[in-house]
């Protein structure tokens, strides 16, 4: 048994040796006990195992043996052995004295404290927790615990550190620190709303010197998320100075002014991007997608499309992006590139497209089949293509009345003259489109059409009967009015 102790010791303190360096438990939580520095004999025998522990393992677990031996019954000297252990990072002579106070005596308070200590070196926090919970066993009060069981469970079981968490608040309201680590467990969880609410509560009581960058930072994300964009500026602003190099609370000061559309703010605060204040590799496709929708509210779409294709090199993968930049290239009059850039984009959502997504190709097709600077050839090839495609869609619709009224749209090539196939497709849209309140404008749109169409083409009655449609649609509208004269003159 001393042979098998003594190779799972070895073992252990080499693993210690390997895997625990830079590792520690938390330093800033109340770790439940009070450890006493070693002196004399038991400082010398410690640091003779620390020199030993690769050199001469052997050695080092004879030395050890004999500081257990002298204290093996004392669970308080224990505690100090252990401790120095723990932090020197030595696993197996840690936990052989947790071990052996446990073994003394395990309702011993400060023993269950340091065995979870200890099992947080390993990142056992499970292990950690199951300690803390023997605590509270004993003492259900006890706020050490709770606080140490919250933190083990904040990222392995964030309901049981939610709960400890709110035990401490009903015993201790004025805590700040419950609120913040409310606040990063809520974060983490994304329930921003929750997030912000233990944030604020933080903010509005911690000391300035004292406020957690990190925390700063989660609270900001958290407004973002949930909308809340001009308690974002006003809290991205006071942050700022916290930390110079982080990028965050410009981006959140600027995303603020774009979604509160304070422009002339946003003019300013964009800058962390035009003036590239921060390394490349720090900025990422939404700062760029903002950028490019700031220069889309001031009408300058050539510097969108510039930022937009610079959101797509930080994140290729991000189809909304694609589809933004394709209605950016139409807008500006590059229908070709718009039909390209929106290709891209259904071919990134391929089973995932939507039939409104048919419907966006099909208005770019419409637009470019309109556009002056493209041949007659692409334009036709373009028109083909859209009223195809829409021709599908209302197929596939039969309830869609919008999909007929592009059709209709495009198939105007003469507005002089009265055309038959357009006249047909105007008469499906009022068929389809009902008369409900929402529809107004489109029967707006197909009345005039009709009204000129059957005017022109001597069909009083038909022209009579869309002409009282549009006067009920709108009855001061100048085509409805102008017709119903002329109606009357005619007799009809």
């Amino acid at each position: 048994m001393l042979d098998n102790m003594k190779s799972k010791f070895l073992k252990g303190l080499a693993l210690a040796a390997m895997l625990f360096v830079g590792v520690s438990a938390s330093a800033q939580m109340d770790k439940g006990y009070t450890a006493n520095p070693l002196s004399g004999e038991m400082a010398t025998q410690a640091q003779q195992v620390l020199d030993l522990q690769l050199s001469d393992p052997d050695k080092a677990f004879t030395v050890f043996q004999k500081m257990m031996r002298s204290v093996k019954n004392n669970n308080q000297k224990l505690i100090d052995m252990g401790d120095f252990f723990l932090n020197e990072k030595i696993y197996p002579c840690a936990n052989m004295c947790a071990k052996q106070i446990y073994q003394n005596d395990p309702k011993f308070v400060p023993g269950l404290f340091f065995a979870g200590q200890v099992a947080m070196l390993r990142k056992d926090y499970g292990g950690a927790g199951q300690k803390y919970d023997e605590v509270l066993a004993y003492d259900p009060n006890n706020i050490t615990a709770m606080r140490a069981n919250a933190f083990v469970y904040k990222n392995v079981n964030p309901a049981v550190a939610i709960e400890m968490l709110n035990k401490i608040k009903a015993l201790e309201p004025n805590d700040v620190e419950v609120d913040k680590q409310l606040g990063d467990i809520n974060y983490n969880l994304d329930k921003f709303k929750d997030a912000v609410a233990s944030y604020k509560a933080y903010f509005a009581a911690v000391k300035p010197e004292n406020i957690d960058v990190r925390a700063a930072e989660n609270y900001c994300l958290s407004l973002y998320s949930t909308a809340e964009f001009f308690d974002l500026k006003e809290k991205a602003v006071q942050f700022a100075p916290l930390d110079p190099n982080d990028i965050i609370f410009p981006r959140m000061q600027f995303f603020a002014d774009v979604n509160n559309y304070e422009l002339d703010k946003a003019k300013e605060s964009i800058k962390y991007i035009t003036e590239k204040r921060f390394a490349d590799s720090l900025y990422i496709s939404l700062d760029y997608e903002y950028a490019a929708n700031y220069a889309s509210e001031n009408s300058d779409l050539p510097t969108a499309i510039t930022n937009y294709k610079k959101a797509i090199e930080k994140d290729s993968a991000k189809a909304t992006s694609y589809k933004e930049l394709a209605m950016l290239y139409r807008r500006n009059h590059q229908p070709e590139e718009a039909l390209g850039i929106f290709q891209k984009y259904l071919s990134i959502l391929g089973d995932k497209a939507q039939m409104t997504d048919s419907f966006r190709l099909g208005e770019i097709y419409a637009a470019a089949s309109q556009e002056n600077s493209l041949s007659p050839e692409k334009k036709a090839e373009y028109f083909k293509a859209g009223d195809e495609l829409f021709q599908t869609i209302a197929e596939r619709t039969p309830d869609n009345y919008q999909a007929v009224l592009m059709r209709a749209r495009i198939n105007i090539t003469d507005s002089s003259k009265p055309q038959d196939k357009v006249r047909e497709l105007y008469e499906e849209v009022l068929q389809r489109a009902g008369k409900s309140e929402d529809v107004k404008s489109a029967r707006t749109e197909a009345d005039r059409y009709l009204i000129f169409y059957y005017i022109n083409k001597d069909m009083l009655q038909d022209a009579r009967r869309v002409t009282n449609d549009l006067l009920s649609v709108d009855p001061e509208n100048a085509v409805a009015k102008n017709a119903e004269a002329y109606l009357k003159q005619q007799g009809v």
